[in-house]
């Protein structure tokens, strides 16, 4: 009720809603009919007309009419809507909850969708003077001019001496050197103006812990016309540096050979992983990973229920060797993670009484993947049992496969139940 209910209901008027008006404003306009009156409903039923009907499957109109008017009540699993007119809804809890989960995903869908025409259009966009939010500007500098030693924290517009806009940087640092500053600063200068544009200057604010804070400020109108005929002359650059300034006193003078080597150290650690994964062609990645856990400590020994673990995408369409071929290490990896839930002191060292791991092909929100039940994305699940009183019970209409010690389950439910092969 708290909950559910009150985003469900601020979700569905003031995103969804603003998605699907677009939509539909241009389908009735294509279709020559007028294209006022566009309110929730209208646009969910005009929305059914076109290739995005299947966006509408998660909104309910009886369900939104009785949480917004008071119009509906609790059953023990259920939930009975009440709307303005018809006959009452009745849902199931986990209906309603799945309901709002998948609007949510599309109204993401939709606002990444959006944010995406915005930038790639930003020549389109800006000459019919559509602005987006800043928000989206910020996220893009950060993901272009973020680095090792160099992250570009927040921005903030205001009005500065003549009338002039200005926007704000603020960019955390651990770089020691002038000249790393100098590069960082300028490139970070021409990005901005090139994700935030409009601003006549551009102020960055230094925090850094190896010296006093530093700044330096560009004339926006510069890095403008250098932008817009394309210029790649650094010299040119450095005219949009204004008074030729910018502050940075290092706390201490390193030699410039440690320097180097310095930067050197930091690109390699911020890399190496991603390269050697590269050119290991991803052989040694883990090929899976744990959502969620749950467990317990009894007296000596440590209890781990149902911890949920998700395949890697590309590793899907062959989910079933890939179970029989790395079962054990799903429940060490499984084992390690769970115990570092536990405050108890020396935790790794516990014995597992039981562990029992779900895997799924799809990742889902951690409600879903615990309380779900038997979904056609759960693939199986893998259990070792060294206690004599835990009983567990397999899934209705599961295929076992005893291996040693562990014992694997295939959900009868699964949508690729019909390629196991019991061995």
């Amino acid at each position: 009720q708290n909950e559910i209910h009150f985003n469900y209901l601020n979700l569905s008027e003031s995103v969804y809603h603003k998605f699907l008006k677009v939509i539909a404003h241009c389908n009735r306009l294509t279709r020559n009919r007028p294209a006022e009156g566009l309110d929730l409903y209208n646009c969910w039923e005009e929305i059914k007309l076109t290739q995005f009907k299947s966006c509408t499957s998660v909104f309910n109109n009886t369900i939104r009419n009785g949480i917004g008017h008071g119009g509906g009540y609790f059953m023990e699993r259920d939930i009975v809507y009440k709307g303005k007119k018809g006959k009452p809804y009745q849902a199931r809890i986990s209906e309603v909850i799945n309901s709002f989960d998948e609007m949510l995903d599309i109204c993401n869908a939709f606002a990444l969708a959006y944010k995406q025409f915005l930038i790639v259009e930003r020549d389109f966009t800006g000459s019919n003077g559509i602005v987006y939010p800043m928000s989206f500007s910020i996220q893009e500098l950060n993901s272009q001019a973020n680095a090792p030693g160099w992250k570009i924290i927040d921005c903030m517009e205001n009005i500065v001496i003549g009338n002039r806009k200005q926007l704000n940087v603020f960019v955390d640092s651990t770089l020691q050197r002038y000249s790393e500053v100098n590069y960082f600063m300028f490139r970070s200068a021409i990005l901005t103006e090139y994700f935030a544009r409009g601003f006549d200057r551009y102020f960055f604010t230094l925090r850094t812990k190896n010296g006093i804070p530093g700044w330096a400020a560009y004339n926006g109108d510069v890095l403008k016309n250098l932008r817009e005929k394309n210029s790649h002359d650094l010299l040119e650059y450095a005219e949009a540096l204004e008074d030729k300034l910018l502050f940075f006193l290092p706390r201490f003078k390193i030699p410039k050979f440690l320097g180097v080597l310095l930067s050197f150290i930091k690109v390699f650690k911020a890399n190496f992983k991603f390269l050697y994964n590269v050119n290991t062609n991803f052989k040694f990645i883990r090929k899976f990973k744990v959502r969620d856990t749950k467990i317990h400590r009894r007296k000596l020994s440590v209890v781990i229920n149902d911890a949920s673990i998700v395949i890697r995408p590309e590793l899907r369409t062959d989910a079933i060797n890939l179970i029989r071929k790395e079962y054990k290490k799903m429940i060490r990896h499984a084992s390690r993670k769970s115990k570092k839930e536990l405050k108890f002191p020396f935790s790794r060292f516990l014995p597992i009484q039981y562990i029992r791991i779900t895997v799924y092909e799809k990742d889902h929100r951690i409600r879903k993947l615990r309380g779900s039940g038997l979904i056609d994305t759960l693939v199986c699940s893998i259990e070792v049992n060294n206690s004599k009183k835990i009983k567990t019970i397999d899934f209705l209409g599961g295929i076992v496969e005893h291996r040693g010690k562990y014992r694997i389950v295939w959900n009868g439910q699964w949508h690729g139940i019909g390629l196991i092969k019991p061995k």
